[in-house]
């Protein structure tokens, strides 16, 4: 995420950032609740969900998990204006040792439709106080030998989370980081 306070802004503003919440299958949702009930008692006038809020994307498959999922987010909501970044693990779909890119458009569009939640996917945010901008990172970032675009000039055969993707994407979206 990239804030920036609004121009002339002088009062304080509290943002409490969670990363890597992994939340799965086999992940007890009273754990996670109380780190939602920990952010609540500290006030914040906002929560940055950093990514990797899923573990795998097959987890909102079962119908519970993908309740309690939403249930989570709906009362980051109540507490306050909730931005979430997405990172790899929002993006992927894991079985049997087998990895695969799975943007869920549906259930982000879903999340999205949560009050005070807002999915910042290559998208920003703004009120009278402060701007958000979440960035997302292209699903060759992470796995670039199986879908770089063949226009792209990196390199197939690279490791995995090569700069060289991250700063020609950075370059392809320009706009999108001028604009906020």
């Amino acid at each position: 995420h990239l804030v920036t306070p609004r121009q002339g802004q002088t009062k304080a503003i509290r943002i409490i950032t969670i990363s890597d919440i992994h939340f799965g299958k086999k992940m007890k949702i009273e754990k996670v609740k109380r780190a939602f009930q920990l952010t609540e008692s500290l006030k914040p006038n906002y929560i940055c969900l950093l990514g990797d809020n899923l573990d795998t994307t097959n987890v909102v498959d079962e119908p519970t998990k993908k309740d309690e999922f939403l249930d989570i987010l709906q009362y980051s909501g109540e507490i306050a204006p909730t931005m979430i970044s997405l990172a790899d693990h929002d993006q992927r779909y894991a079985e049997d040792g087998h990895i695969k890119i799975d943007y869920r458009e549906d259930l982000w569009k879903q999340v999205n439709d949560i009050k005070n939640v807002h999915v910042l996917h290559n998208e920003g945010y703004e009120d009278e106080d402060v701007r958000f901008y979440g960035y997302t990172l292209p699903s060759y970032y992470y796995h670039g030998k199986y879908d770089l675009p063949i226009t792209s000039d990196c390199n197939k055969s690279r490791v995995d989370e090569d700069v060289s993707v991250l700063l020609e994407d950075m370059e392809w979206n320009e706009e999108i980081f001028i604009s906020y």
